[in-house]
């Protein structure tokens, strides 16, 4: 009943329909289709032709989806091989599956999103303007942040925030939400990697080489809320590869900082 409804809503006039802003190149002009995919990462690829897909239905070969994250955010070979896999297998497919499947709750769809609502409180397949928007005024970026970056230290906050509020684990026990909001987080920072240094470094970052990982506000918000890559904005494909290892890393440190937070809030309430 609850997908039907979505459907019905997603077949409604919608605001981020227009096509806005051109491709990284002539081959993957942007053209947004509103599937109900709740991954930005593959939203994208498919708005840029980089997946071709035309309905919520249609199977995505796994082997298409590798390629895919190799030629759109130059994720390792290796990287792309076992995100493809590994989240195919999570589904229960073998060969490939449908944005509709990846939308089944509980099995990578989840809670706690910083850009969809939770399953039981609305449309947790599309992205809400209303979540971006609170989540960058809760960042301190404003709705202007041209000349501004968000870090791994601030979206670790603000997924430990989210995450804190939940009280329902029916589908999903509260660390696979941890995980799952983690390698996302993750990959979503190294997508839109702000480089401080070198000639293709954009002249926005405000924060200095040694506060770690950062992603402009500005590519961020438009990646999430209108699931384009932004190129007009100044995003390039990363040049270094985004890796499985790297990865795993970026991982770790944000689930320190995570903890940190933890032990910082405890203090203080026993202060």
């Amino acid at each position: 009943m609850q997908q039907v409804f979505f459907q019905e809503k997603r077949d409604e006039k919608h605001p981020l329909l227009e096509n806005r802003g051109s491709g990284p190149d002539g081959a993957h002009p942007y053209h947004r289709k509103m599937l109900g995919c709740p991954c930005p990462a593959i939203s994208a690829m498919i708005n840029h032709s980089y997946l071709k897909v035309e309905d919520s239905s249609q199977k995505i070969p796994v082997h298409k989806l590798m390629i895919a994250l190799v030629e759109c955010y130059n994720l390792s070979w290796t990287f792309a091989i076992v995100f493809a896999i590994v989240g195919t297998l999570r589904l229960g497919k073998l060969f490939g599956f449908s944005i509709q499947e990846l939308g089944e709750h509980g099995k990578i769809e989840h809670d706690a999103s910083m850009t969809r609502f939770d399953a039981d409180k609305g449309n947790a397949l599309d992205p809400s303007p209303e979540l971006i928007d609170q989540l960058f005024q809760s960042l301190g970026s404003g709705v202007d942040s041209k000349n501004k970056v968000v870090t791994l230290e601030d979206f670790a906050k603000k997924k430990l925030e989210l995450e804190s509020r939940l009280t329902k684990f029916e589908n999903q026990s509260k660390d696979h939400i941890n995980l799952l909001g983690r390698g996302e987080v993750c990959l979503a920072l190294q997508a839109n990697l702000c480089l401080r240094s070198g000639s293709e470094s954009p002249k926005a970052g405000t924060a200095s080489s040694d506060e770690g990982i950062a992603a402009k506000t500005d590519w961020m918000r438009t990646w999430f809320t209108e699931e384009r890559l932004p190129v007009e904005q100044g995003w390039k494909k990363p040049v270094a590869k985004i890796t499985l290892l790297g990865t795993l890393a970026l991982m770790r440190e944000m689930k320190a900082h995570q903890e940190r937070l933890s032990r910082k809030k405890g203090a203080l309430m026993f202060s």
